[in-house]
């Protein structure tokens, strides 16, 4: 929420305000915190490298590079797309070999594997209270999973290309997919009656996000452009030209239906006309 996310911006300026007060005592000459000493082994952003600035007792470490993953999937086959449940502690896979697996993140151990497809899967979401997970495939279809306990619940069928990229709206009632057959459709995540079709693209479907508040899709296309859709009406409300090769991915800021976020990497007004 915009709350939350206020509470958070207001944390690391608290943080920031404690690090130049510490650096400004005679605290700082002496031997640092163990926190602050963490600096010293710390991989360095920009804003790292100006708080070991301040430290002069600081050693400089040069050399150290922590490579190793904290967990790795053995799939056994390409994986397309991958995301995490609400609370983490699951990860659902799409694959070349047509399933949806989903896997523990403490052990790695597989969890769940779903057979349903007919092609292979290119993009999995988990529904935002994690009961659920939605797959598109290159066999044109949107299913949907019981999470726990691998049974289908629904399977949509409209598009007549790969479906590309699928997502739950923040309630979790309705399914956005978006498609090679240039449309991106709407879903309602409970019945598998389509709500809406989004035509305007002229070219694949890449992406498609919903807005925060559910109000607002985006869809990202190989047609190089970004569009925004009114999600109850279908109406196209923006469309953004700048890009010179295809779209990729997209996805809108955390903050609300205000800001758009293209991940090739322009960031878009979508609102405030």
């Amino acid at each position: 929420s915009k709350s939350k996310a206020l509470n958070i911006v207001k944390n690391l300026q608290d943080a920031a305000n404690f690090a130049a007060y510490f650096s400004a005592s005679k605290a700082a000459l002496s031997t640092p915190h163990l926190y602050i000493s963490a600096l010293a082994t710390c991989a360095g952003s920009e804003l790292l490298t100006k708080w070991k600035s301040q430290f002069r007792l600081l050693p400089l470490i040069k050399g150290l590079k922590v490579e190793t993953p904290l967990l790795v999937l053995k799939v056994g086959t390409s994986v397309t797309s991958v995301a995490f449940s609400p609370d983490g502690t699951q990860i659902v896979s799409g694959s070349y070999d047509n399933s949806v697996q989903v896997w523990d993140t403490l052990t790695g151990k597989q969890v769940q594997k779903f057979q349903g497809h007919t092609n292979l899967v290119t993009s999995v979401a988990f529904s935002p209270d994690g009961t659920q997970i939605v797959s598109g495939s290159r066999d044109h279809s949107v299913q949907v999973w019981d999470a726990l306990t691998g049974k289908q619940m629904q399977k949509f069928q409209g598009h007549t290309d790969l479906v590309t990229s699928v997502a739950f709206s923040p309630d979790g009632t309705q399914i956005v997919s978006g498609s090679g057959d240039h449309s991106v459709q709407v879903w309602d995540a409970l019945t598998g009656k389509q709500m809406q079709k989004f035509q305007g693209h002229t070219d694949l479907v890449t992406s498609v996000a919903f807005s925060p508040d559910g109000t607002q899709i985006v869809s990202g296309s190989g047609d190089h452009s970004v569009q925004v859709w009114d999600a109850s009406t279908g109406k196209q409300v923006h469309k953004f030209q700048g890009h010179t090769y295809p779209v990729t991915s997209v996805a809108f800021h955390l903050m609300g239906p205000k800001l758009c976020l293209d991940l090739m990497t322009n960031l878009y007004e979508c609102g405030m006309l």
